[in-house]
């Protein structure tokens, strides 16, 4: 039987087999992941593609079509910003595939041990490296795609969403050595308990300590009512929002005064109002006489008004600038406002998107600015910031809170710094605008929960298109702004709601130890190459010596 099935792999008369199997690959990773969000697919993605490295059938090619196709397939919606940024990210991070089939391929080869003792421990070092390498793009994490399974994403506390990753993989190596076994064992014996031992009971036994590890922290992790805020989600479309014509900035302006006012609600009077990311038109922090910008005017004192009327702090996305004699700097900035519409403090964001925010080689390659969509390439602020939050309902302490903007939010090692400075719940503003009704929009607020668990913390989003939301501690999404139908993008309103704070207020095993599990796998890794370099080089000089003599 497994001569037959090693000739259905390799043989060229069946040359379209590998094809086949790497398109199935690819089609049940795509729709593991949301907006489809066929979660359970993704316990099986891996198989058919792990049989061709298994079977060591075109890991090469299989593995750069599987990586090319399912990112540009997944990142598609980039599209709407850039094509060159499009393809060349999805060819980018096609090569941790190509890595991650030649090394498995590799190892497997000089040691002959099983993938489940392989591919689990290379696949999360990738993950980690493609973290921060190039600035990192922590996007289409195997473990993403489990955010709706709340057991079972509960093992980030410790691991992070590596942990995850780490199971789904195993588990698909597993079935794929479970079938190689059936295909080579001749009955029972010793080999064949050994390998049921390593390839069914340890992936079983991991499983179930991950699931009963996540009802019992769902049931310990209790929270309280903490601050009341209200978001407020202006659905202002990116044609519309970059619109050079200042009566257009200025009604946009007033669009999210007007939602901010209608928001007002006696029995849900907000501690704070928040904005999404630069929706304030004008620059907010210069003296608009200064700039001789009507906008910067407008949004000044509409602000100000606002936090009369509302009689409470608010948050707003917007524009900084600062001037240092010919030199000027520019920062996507959120601004606090105390209840007369004074800046207590602001945040600048400090990890820039490239191509999107700013032109990496510019100096060099100066045609590359243009692939920028903003007019001027921003500059990364330089601290993080803590904003101090007192509330009406009598609690004297009040809270704490931290501000990320836009993609910082997929950054683990970001959030995790704003919590261990004493951040009781986080705040994410981001625009969104730029992707209209794709799945960017529910693949961002997947992310976003694992950073909820990771760090076991509330999580509060502004977004100008969607999806808002409300994340407590446990990574589920208990309130989410929607119209009459439903509909979370695309829509206009504002939600309110209280945040819900971790009682224990304890810093979870992740946020104090950081990616320590991704670097134990890492080093792993490391050492399962070494091992195999050594074989190689072992077994090349004894081939040698022996045709010597």
């Amino acid at each position: 039987m497994s001569k037959n099935i090693n000739k259905f792999l390799t043989d060229k008369t069946l040359y379209k087999t590998p094809f086949i199997l790497s398109i199935a690959t690819v089609v049940l990773l795509f729709l593991s992941f949301p907006a489809i969000d066929q979660c359970y697919l993704i316990w099986m993605a891996l198989i058919p593609w792990l049989m061709l490295i298994k079977s060591r059938n075109r890991v090469v090619v299989s593995s750069l079509f599987v990586g090319a196709l399912f990112f540009l397939l997944s990142l598609i919606w980039m599209r709407h910003v850039t094509y060159f940024a499009w393809i060349l990210l999805s060819f980018y991070l096609t090569a941790y595939f190509f890595v991650f089939g030649f090394c498995t391929n590799y190892i497997v080869s000089r040691c002959r041990i099983p993938l489940t003792l392989i591919v689990p421990f290379l696949w999360v070092s990738l993950e980690y490296l493609r973290s921060f390498l190039i600035t990192g793009f922590p996007w289409f994490y195997i473990g993403h795609s489990q955010y709706i399974y709340l057991p079972l994403i509960q093992v980030t506390d410790i691991t992070g969403v590596y942990g995850l990753s780490f199971l789904i993989i195993l588990v698909n190596a597993a079935v794929v050595e479970l079938i190689s076994g059936c295909c080579h064992s001749s009955g029972y014996n010793r080999r064949w308990s050994y390998h049921l031992l390593v390839n069914a009971a340890l992936p079983l036994l991991l499983f179930v300590v991950v699931l009963v590890y996540g009802y019992v922290s769902l049931k310990q992790n209790n929270t309280e009512k903490g601050p009341m805020i209200t978001v407020v989600q202006g659905n202002i479309l990116q044609s519309v929002k970059n619109s050079p014509d200042d009566m257009q900035q200025a009604r946009n302006m007033h669009k999210y005064v007007n939602l901010s006012l209608l928001s007002v609600d006696s029995s849900k009077r907000a501690d704070l109002v928040i904005w999404p990311e630069t929706m304030a038109p004008g620059i907010l922090n210069i003296n608009p006489d200064f700039s001789g910008r009507s906008i910067d005017k407008i949004s000044q004192s509409q602000i100000i008004n606002l936090a009369y009327l509302l009689n409470t702090r608010l948050l707003i996305g917007g524009t900084s600038i600062e001037i240092d004699g010919d030199e000027q700097a520019f920062f996507n900035s959120a601004f606090y406002y105390d209840n007369f519409g004074r800046i207590i403090d602001r945040y600048d964001k400090v990890h820039l998107v490239p191509f999107g925010e700013y032109t990496p080689l510019k100096e060099y390659f100066p045609f590359l600015a243009r692939l920028v969509p903003y007019d001027v390439s921003l500059s990364p602020g330089s601290k993080r910031t803590i904003f101090d939050l007192p509330v009406k309902d009598g609690n004297i302490k009040g809270y704490k809170f931290g501000v990320v903007i836009c993609y910082e939010d997929t950054v683990p090692t970001l959030v995790r710094e704003f919590v261990k400075m004493g951040a009781d719940f986080m705040v994410n503003i981001t625009n969104d605008g730029w992707f209209g009704k794709s799945s960017e929009l529910d693949q961002h607020l997947a992310i976003m929960a694992f950073r909820a668990v990771e760090n076991r913390i509330a999580l509060v989003r502004a977004a100008n298109t969607g999806i808002s939301a409300f994340i407590d501690i446990n990574g589920r999404i208990y309130d989410r702004l929607v119209n009459e139908n439903g509909e979370a993008k695309e829509v206009d309103g504002s939600l309110t709601n209280n945040v819900r704070i971790n009682k224990r207020r304890t810093l979870s095993f992740y946020t104090k130890n950081g990616d320590l599990f991704a670097i134990v796998c890492l080093f792993v890794s490391v050492s399962l190459l070494l091992w195999a370099g050594t074989k190689h080089y072992l077994d090349f000089r004894r081939t040698n010596e022996g045709t010597k003599i």
